[in-house]
């Protein structure tokens, strides 16, 4: 995630920065939500993410499904979304 660490830099207060727990928090209950694709759980991570944090300039966001069910011999699976919060901007 890329937003504005400099107050939190200055001060070493939790309040002036995003909780990673609150991030960590948000990222749980989104992936508890049944879902078919990847793509749609990323999204959703990422639009939680930034309604509860509209200071958020961009999040970049891998997300990768283990011994994915496709009939290769592989790790994992995954999608990566690089989006940009307009909304930041003005």
């Amino acid at each position: 995630m890329r937003y504005h660490i400099g107050k939190a830099m200055l001060t070493d207060d939790v309040n002036d920065t995003i909780s990673y727990a609150d991030v960590y928090d948000i990222v749980k209950e989104t992936m508890q939500q049944p879902a078919k694709l990847l793509e749609y759980v990323a999204h959703r991570i990422a639009e939680n993410l930034e309604q509860a944090f509209p200071e958020i300039e961009a999040i970049d966001l891998c997300l990768t499904k283990l011994n994915p069910p496709m009939g290769a011999d592989c790790s994992g699976a995954g999608v990566e979304l690089h989006l940009i919060n307009d909304k930041t901007k003005c």
